[in-house]
């Protein structure tokens, strides 16, 4: 293998940064990537890659990185996820591409000068259309109501509560989640009162991941899955981050303890004296109390 890709120095700050596996999983994306479009064959089906993309399997990704399969798979849905990489599978293999390839591994142009330059050109054009707009808004200004007013007040209100993180008081029922908007504030909220820290949200990543989550298992089942997931024991999650894109990927699983109420916290101590644990020989894997009082 030839070449070269390039690291921006914000990977220093990012979250990926501070996982030594998660960092390893995505540099090894990186330099998988094809840099210019190819064709590879695959068994009998000939795939033609675009700059960005490459060809892997969960075992020859794990052989690789010198990971077990369902660990590499993991951190490779965890990319996914936090949109840095979008996956496309079937029964055979899986084509991998890494988002916004062309801007950051783009060999024309400086990184830092494609900044500067859209930086410029969009301070120049925001001062053309602010020179228009003013004249617009004293106009406007004479034919605002009392009404206008109030409902900028309002959205006003509501951009401040997203983002300091505010909720309604409906804590843990999934009540005040009504879009999502409200899980990811919700979210936050709890977050802060587990950990004592605030949640830094990624206003638009968390939404769009919470706006799928919503549509899926609703407020109400939703609300149950944050709790579970920020107090259960994981030391993955504790390692990858305990985000919203980590909620997702641990999604399935945590649909099914809400709603088998297998979490700890869903059982009355009070009420249970003994609790015997049957197990399945083939997979020495508990299934299920054998027992309650």
């Amino acid at each position: 293998m030839h070449g070269w890709i390039k690291l921006h120095r914000q990977l220093l700050e990012n979250h990926i940064f501070q996982n030594e596996k998660l960092l390893k999983v995505w540099i090894w994306c990186l330099l998988k990537a094809a840099h210019t479009g190819r064709a590879q064959v695959v068994g009998r089906q000939k795939i033609q890659l675009e700059p960005g993309q490459f060809v892997t399997g969960r075992h020859a990704a794990a052989a690789e990185l010198g990971m077990a399969p369902s660990t590499t798979w993991d951190y490779l849905k965890l990319l996914e996820a936090q949109e840095c990489i979008s996956i496309k599978s079937n029964n055979k293999f899986s084509v991998v591409t890494v988002v916004n390839w062309a801007f950051y591994q783009g060999c024309n142009e400086n990184f830092d000068s494609k900044i500067d330059n859209k930086s410029k050109a969009n301070g120049q054009q925001i001062d053309t259309i602010n020179n228009v707009n003013n004249d617009n808004n004293v106009k406007n200004k004479r034919n605002k109501n009392k009404k206008s007013v109030s409902n900028k007040d309002d959205e006003t209100i509501k951009a401040q509560d997203a983002r300091s993180g505010k909720v309604d008081e409906e804590d843990g029922t999934g009540k005040s989640i009504k879009n999502a908007r409200d899980a990811v504030m919700y979210f936050s909220s709890k977050f802060e009162e587990k950990f004592g820290l605030k949640y830094s949200a990624s206003w638009g990543k968390d939404a769009k991941l919470m706006k799928e989550l919503l549509e899926t298992y609703g407020s109400e089942l939703l609300a149950k899955m944050i709790n579970i997931f920020l107090s259960e024991d994981d030391n993955w999650a504790d390692k990858a981050g305990r985000t919203v894109g980590i909620l997702k990927v641990r999604a399935n699983s945590l649909a099914l303890k809400a709603t088998q109420h297998s979490h700890p916290d869903l059982i009355n101590k009070e009420h249970v004296t003994h609790v015997t644990f049957v197990a399945n020989p083939a997979w020495d894997i508990p299934l299920r109390p054998a027992s309650y009082k």
